[in-house]
C-alpha cells in the first residue's frame, strides 16, 4: 500500500479549496501539479476571440478530473471555415457574438450557426460545445440541440454570477477582449470540472455518504440523536444531495455507527432533508469501510468507479483510495465547500436526462423484492413465468438517441464489444440504411425498468455484424437475455438480410458476464481477448428460452 502522501485522493483533498473556490486565483492554480496519472485528450477551439487566458487555467481543473488536455487553438475566424484536420476528443466554439450584430438583428444567426455546426459534425464525431454569452435565442438553442452531440456551454450564467466583475476594459487593448481575468478563470473552472468531463464521460451513478461531521455537525455515538446539529450549511448540503438523487443518482450510506442509532436518527430528526428511504443501499457497522463499499457496489449493481464517496475523515479516504484507486473521493469536512463541490464535481452532471433516470431507485427495490421472492419460491421457473415480463422494441428510434448513446457508453457487465459509440456515431447509424439499431425497454409486474438495452448491427456479406450489445445490469437476472437478443436479431435480419451473424466481442475489466453469455449462446467459450464469433440464424433458433415473454414492436416514426 502506498503512503498517504502518494495517494491521489489525499492530494486532491488538499486541492479542493483552490479548485472549488468561488473565485479561483490564477497563481494558485498554476502552482498545482498533479502527481497522478491523467488521461490524455485533445480539445480543439474554434474562435473569433481570445481563449488563451482560459486555456492557461484549464490544466489544474482538468487534472482534478484525471484529464490532461492537448489544447489546439485555431486562428481568429468569424466565418468558422472548418477544414478536415487531425481527430479531436471535443470541439469548442468560442465566439464573441457581438461581431454578428447584423445577423442577430435579422434572426439569421441561428440558421447560420446551425449550418456551421452541421458542417463541423460532418467532419468529426467528437462532442461539440458552443459557448453562449446569452445572445443565443430559443430558436438557436433548438436548432443546435437537434444536432447530435452538440451542446450549449452556458457562459452567460457565469456572466450573471460575476456581474460587473465579468468585464475589465483595461485589458481590451492587450488581449483584444474585455473579459476579465475572473471571467476567464470562471470559464476554465466550469469547462474543466463540469462540461469537458461530461462530454468525455462516463457519468457517475451514485453518491455514498458518511454521517458524522459530514451530513451534520457532531458525532452520533457521543452527542446522541438530539445532540447532533443540522447547521444551515449542512442543511444546504443535504438539500443539494437530495436534488442529485431526484436527477437519477443513487444515494448510499456508509457509516461507522450502531445501526439502531442511525435508524433512530432518521426516524426522529424530521428536520433532515435526506430521509432514510432516500438510500438505495446502507452499510452501517464497525467493519472496514472498504469491505462495506464493495458490498454497496454489489447491491447497487454498479462498479465502485461509478460512485462518489463523501467523508470528512482523511484516514478513511486514504484507506478507501488504497482499495479503490479508481473511485472518486471527496473530502467533506467543510459543508459549504462540499455543497459547492457537488455543483462542480466531474461527471456528476449529465448532458441530458430521460425517464429511465427517474426509474433507477424504484427498479432496484423491485429487483431486491424479485430476488427474495425467487429464493423462497417452490418452483423457480413458475415464479419467473408469473412475473409477466414485457419487452418493447424500437428499430432505429431517433427519439431515443440520447438513451442509446448512454447505454453504449456505460461500463456495464453486459457490454459485449465495448464499442463505446457516442451520440454522433449513434445518430449516423440511425440514419444509415445498412445499419439496424434496436432499443429495448423492459417491464414486469413489479417494476418498469425503462429502456435497458441497445443492439447495434450492420450489414455484411451474406449476413450481419453485431457491433455491440449493451444491456443494463438492472435488467439481468430474469433469464430473458436470449429472448431479447433473438427478437432484436430477427428484426435486424428483416432489414439487412442474410443468414450469418457475426458477434464482435472485446474483453474489458468488467464484461465477463457478456462474454460468458456469448460463449454459451454460440456453443464454445471465448479464448481470445477480442474478435468475432459467427453463427447461423438457423443454429440460433434453438436458443429460444422456455419463458413466456410478451414482445411488442413500437413505431419509430416519431420525431426526435
Amino acid at each position: 500500500m502506498p503512503p498517504e502522501a502518494n495517494i491521489p485522493a489525499i492530494a486532491k483533498a488538499a486541492w479542493q479549496p483552490k479548485i472549488f473556490a468561488v473565485h479561483p486565483r490564477r497563481s494558485e492554480l498554476l502552482a498545482l501539479k498533479p502527481d497522478w496519472p491523467c488521461r490524455p485528450v485533445r480539445l480543439r477551439v474554434h474562435r473569433n476571440m481570445p481563449f488563451e487566458f482560459v486555456a492557461s487555467a484549464l490544466p489544474a481543473f482538468l487534472a482534478y478530473a484525471d484529464l490532461k488536455a492537448d489544447i489546439i487553438i485555431g486562428d481568429y475566424d468569424d466565418s468558422l471555415h472548418f477544414q478536415a484536420r487531425e481527430p479531436a476528443d471535443c470541439e469548442l466554439i468560442w465566439l464573441d457574438f457581438t461581431r454578428y450584430a447584423g445577423r442577430l438583428e435579422s434572426g439569421g444567426l441561428a440558421v447560420w450557426l446551425k449550418e456551421r455546426m452541421q458542417a463541423l459534425r460532418a467532419l468529426t464525431k467528437a462532442p461539440i460545445l458552443v459557448a453562449d454569452d446569452g445572445r443565443l435565442d430559443e430558436k438557436a438553442t433548438a436548432l443546435l440541440a437537434a444536432i447530435p452531440g452538440c451542446r450549449i456551454f452556458p457562459r452567460q450564467k457565469l456572466q450573471e454570477q460575476l456581474g460587473t466583475r465579468w468585464l475589465d476594459e483595461r485589458v481590451q487593448k492587450i488581449s483584444a477582449s474585455n473579459m476579465s481575468d475572473a471571467a476567464s478563470l470562471a470559464c476554465a473552472q466550469l469547462l474543466g470540472l463540469v462540461w469537458l468531463p461530461a462530454a468525455l464521460g462516463p457519468a457517475l451513478k451514485a453518491i455514498v455518504l458518511d454521517l458524522d461531521n459530514t451530513l451534520y455537525a457532531g458525532v452520533l455515538g457521543e452527542d446522541g440523536v438530539s445532540g447532533v446539529r443540522l447547521t444551515p450549511a449542512h442543511r444546504a448540503l443535504q438539500e443539494k444531495i437530495k436534488q442529485l438523487k431526484q436527477q437519477g443518482l443513487f444515494l448510499a450510506l456508509l457509516s461507522r455507527n450502531e445501526e439502531a442509532d442511525v435508524e433512530e436518527l432518521f426516524a426522529k430528526r424530521e428536520d433532515f432533508p435526506i430521509k432514510w428511504q432516500d438510500f438505495s443501499a446502507t452499510a452501517v457497522s464497525w467493519r472496514d469501510k472498504s469491505e462495506e463499499l464493495r458490498a454497496i457496489a454489489a447491491r447497487l449493481r454498479i462498479d465502485p468507479a461509478a460512485m462518489l464517496v463523501l467523508d470528512d475523515n482523511t484516514g478513511e479516504i486514504a484507506n478507501l483510495a488504497r482499495h479503490f484507486p479508481a473511485t472518486p473521493l471527496l473530502h467533506a469536512a467543510d459543508p459549504e465547500l462540499t455543497a459547492r463541490a457537488l455543483d462542480l464535481f466531474p461527471c456528476l452532471m449529465r448532458w441530458h436526462r430521460d425517464e429511465t433516470d427517474a426509474l433507477r431507485a424504484d427498479d432496484l427495490k423491485a429487483a431486491e423484492a424479485r430476488a427474495a421472492e425467487l429464493a423462497s419460491a417452490p418452483d423457480a421457473a413458475e415464479y419467473m413465468r408469473s412475473l409477466e415480463i414485457k419487452l418493447q422494441f424500437w428499430l432505429d428510434p431517433k427519439h431515443l438517441l440520447g438513451r442509446l448513446a448512454d447505454l453504449a457508453g456505460k461500463t456495464n457487465q453486459f457490454a459485449l464489444a465495448l464499442a463505446r459509440f457516442n451520440e454522433a456515431e449513434v445518430a449516423r447509424r440511425l440514419g444509415d440504411p445498412r445499419c439496424a439499431t434496436i432499443a429495448v425497454a423492459l417491464s414486469d409486474k413489479l417494476s418498469d425498468s425503462g429502456v435497458i438495452a441497445a443492439i447495434f448491427c450492420r450489414a455484411a456479406e451474406r449476413g450481419l455484424i453485431v457491433d455491440d450489445i449493451c444491456i443494463s445490469c438492472r435488467a439481468l437476472g430474469r433469464g430473458m437475455e436470449n429472448a431479447l437478443i433473438l427478437a432484436a436479431l430477427e428484426r435486424a435480419r428483416k432489414k439487412l438480410g442474410g443468414d450469418k451473424i457475426a458477434f464482435a466481442y472485446h474483453r474489458g475489466p468488467r464484461n465477463d458476464p457478456a462474454r460468458m453469455w456469448l460463449g454459451q449462446f454460440t456453443g464454445a467459450a471465448l479464448v481470445s481477448e477480442k474478435g468475432t464469433r459467427t453463427a447461423t440464424w438457423t443454429d440460433l433458433q434453438g436458443k429460444r428460452p422456455d419463458l413466456p415473454v410478451t414482445i411488442v414492436w413500437e413505431k419509430t416514426e416519431r420525431a426526435a
